[in-house]
């Protein structure tokens, strides 16, 4: 065999290994990326612990709501601290699912 057979046969079977590598480390997982559904629980945040930390001072006192007076000064404290509202419809959403 002459030195530039053996330099094709070199080539061609760089080429291959080259071509073998690439579909290893890039098309492969590019396509089980693709395949697979995302799962969407690792895509939001967990509020849970989030809510067990405050769930203490989220109790409503027992009475309210009763009439507009009460009811208007629920919704001036909901305004006056928006992060504990949001906390609290939160909670309340959750429990009843």
């Amino acid at each position: 065999m002459s030195p530039e057979g053996l330099l094709v046969i070199l080539k061609f079977v760089f080429a291959l290994v080259a071509l073998v590598a690439i579909a290893v480390v890039v098309v492969r997982p590019i396509l089980r990326m693709i395949r697979e559904k995302p799962d969407i629980s690792m895509m939001t945040p967990d509020y849970g612990s989030l809510l067990d930390e405050e769930e203490s001072e989220l109790q409503i006192p027992e009475g309210m709501g009763q009439d507009k007076a009460d009811r208007s000064e629920m919704i001036q404290q909901a305004r006056a601290d928006p992060h504990t509202t949001s906390v609290l419809i939160k909670q309340w959403l959750k429990e009843k699912k």
